[in-house]
């Protein structure tokens, strides 16, 4: 389904701290062009779930403003952001801790071009994309080894990780009571009036602009507002399903995101997550 808006790393956690003691002589060897990866910055992301995702950025410039990923586990859009600002390549490699051999990459800036990559590798000396591995608490070092496209790649890196955990979810009626939960009915109730007045400031966002965004975008005002009445329903049933038993909630101390489960009549279900900022000490909500 269509978002209303994408937010830009609003107050998002910035999660790939510079170090001195990081080091690597990665190298990606694109046809002919062999690309120095000198910049590594680690970051080990601990889910609610207690499984930990490891995510490691090697970069031709040293990155500014850029979330590999926030409390929630949303990866945004600052690197792309960023490689197209400075020109830089940059290479992503994302992995669960534990179970090396399954592994993402991401390559930015490579050729002219980004590419989404993955697989499984548990074959030989290498698992995943790593020869060697040594992963500890507050630091990771290894050695790359990775034949696939754009092309191979190869090195040594030592990097020091940075933490970040999920937020624990709370389940239940707990979560209609809350005060975020009662920003985000309120803006439930002006978005589907039409007000976008009021919408605009329990928001984030400049409703207003973000409308006439859509309607240009989809084609007409009346596809716009179906997806409204999609998402909120009416604001009885919405403030229904914040205070059911299947509504979650997680709170950073920026952040909220907040689940709802519609269940239709023939008992499938659809869940819908909304995220919240706390700006100027008041909870806004980005849609």
């Amino acid at each position: 389904m269509p978002r209303i808006s994408i937010v830009r790393a609003l107050l998002m956690t910035l999660v790939v701290a510079a170090s001195s003691q990081a080091a690597s002589k990665v190298q990606l060897q694109a046809g002919k062009d062999k690309i120095l990866l000198p910049i590594v910055e680690g970051t080990r992301f601990e889910k609610s779930d207690g499984s930990k995702m490891i995510i490691l950025l090697f970069t031709a410039k040293k990155p500014e403003g850029v979330t590999v990923i926030d409390e929630f586990g949303n990866e945004g859009f600052t690197l792309q952001e960023w490689v197209k600002k400075s020109g830089a390549s940059a290479v992503k490699i994302s992995f669960t801790e534990g179970a090396e051999e399954n592994y993402s990459l991401n390559t930015y800036n490579v050729a002219g071009k980004d590419m989404a990559l993955g697989g499984t590798n548990s074959g030989g000396e290498v698992r995943g994309v790593f020869k060697k591995l040594d992963l500890k608490a507050d630091q990771i070092r290894g050695t790359l080894q990775y034949s696939g496209e754009p092309g191979p790649l190869s090195g040594t890196f030592d990097a020091p990780l940075t933490t970040l955990k999920e937020p624990q979810w709370v389940k239940g009626p707990q979560v209609g009571k809350s005060p975020q939960a009662k920003v985000l009915l309120a803006y439930a109730k002006a978005m589907l009036k039409g007000d976008l007045a009021a919408a605009t400031r329990l928001s984030v966002n400049d409703e207003k602009a973000e409308m006439e965004r859509n309607v240009k975008m989809m084609g007409s005002a009346d596809r716009v507002k179906k997806i409204i009445k999609m998402e909120f329903v009416s604001p009885k049933e919405f403030e229904k399903l914040l205070n059911s038993a299947d509504a979650s909630m997680a709170e950073s101390a920026n952040g909220t995101k907040i689940k709802v489960v519609k269940r239709s009549k023939d008992s499938s279900t659809e869940t819908s997550t909304f995220g919240l900022y706390k700006v100027d000490g008041a909870w806004k909500v980005n849609w």
